[in-house]
């Protein structure tokens, strides 16, 4: 098994990366860390500013690698940017979460992780999301173990809300997975014509689907459809905008339009990084 590598900057950081915005990665005991992408599995760890990892299947596995984790994309000017604006919350938020970036995972698996994560917790999230893939994905094997890639919407579409109650054990979730997957199955290709839309008709077309409110519809564009200018909204990024701003009892309009104003384009990437901070220092009183 051919092992291959590439070489980082100071901002990646591999053990922060995979933290909050994906599911099917598991640090293993030797500090590695092995995931499922699509029907891949990969062993990757990282050595100081060299990252290595190994593959399941090697067809077109460097340009997977490049496009999961966004390595054309100069996290370093980003930050750099955000840097010159002379606020000290902003700065420890930079200083402590430097390294995490946002990864460019599957449309499909994302809009059914985050309509499961729902009045959810992460490990509830992750075991859902296992048995879900175990039960309807395809079963591979690497390094003599078994996984399962994460199931299509052909493999769902003839599972019953039912199954997800008892199988699955999504509770509430179980419609609204059932419901949109019915959507999904009724025009061909309908989250990459999303995807192609602009921010606005984007979230417009994501709400329609159910189970997916505006901090899910965010965190879709945002984690899967390369859209940077989101910010999703939860009670983390709230208490941090709070601080970051000085003010108290931020509206979600508010919030919005004081990312809008202050990060632009990349204001997804903050809002990631504030994310890290603030679970990471409970900010959330």
């Amino acid at each position: 098994m051919k092992k291959y590598s590439f070489e980082v900057d100071s901002y990646f950081k591999l053990e922060k990366i995979l933290y909050g915005q994906c599911f099917r990665w598991k640090k293993s005991d030797d500090g590695s860390f092995v995931g499922v992408i699509k029907d891949n599995v990969i062993k990757i760890w990282q050595e100081k500013n060299i990252v290595y990892y190994y593959a399941m299947s090697e067809k077109n596995i460097q340009n997977i690698v490049i496009d999961y984790f966004d390595l054309k994309t100069s996290y370093k000017k980003i930050i750099s940017d955000f840097k010159k604006k002379d606020n000290s919350v902003l700065n420890e938020i930079i200083k402590y979460s430097k390294g995490t970036r946002i990864l460019h995972q599957d449309k499909f698996e994302i809009l059914v992780s985050y309509i499961i994560s729902a009045s959810n917790n992460i490990s509830r999230i992750q075991g859902s999301i296992e048995k879900l893939s175990k039960l309807y994905g395809t079963k591979v094997i690497f390094n003599k173990k078994e996984y399962y890639s994460f199931p299509t919407i052909e493999q769902l579409k003839n599972v019953q809300e039912k199954d997800y109650e008892d199988k699955i054990h999504i509770g509430y979730r179980a419609k609204y997975l059932r419901n949109t997957i019915k959507i999904l199955l009724q025009e061909d290709n309908l989250l990459e014509k999303i995807s192609n839309m602009d921010t606005a008709d984007a979230r417009k077309e994501l709400i329609k689907l159910e189970g997916v409110g505006p901090k899910v519809a965010d965190c879709v564009m945002l984690f899967s459809m390369n859209k940077k200018e989101v910010f999703p909204l939860d009670r983390w990024i709230q208490r941090v905008m709070e601080k970051y701003t000085l003010k108290k009892h931020l509206t979600k309009l508010m919030i919005h339009n004081i990312s809008e104003e202050e990060f632009g384009e990349y204001a997804g990437v903050m809002n990631h990084y504030m994310f890290y901070w603030g679970r990471e220092n409970k900010i959330s009183n």
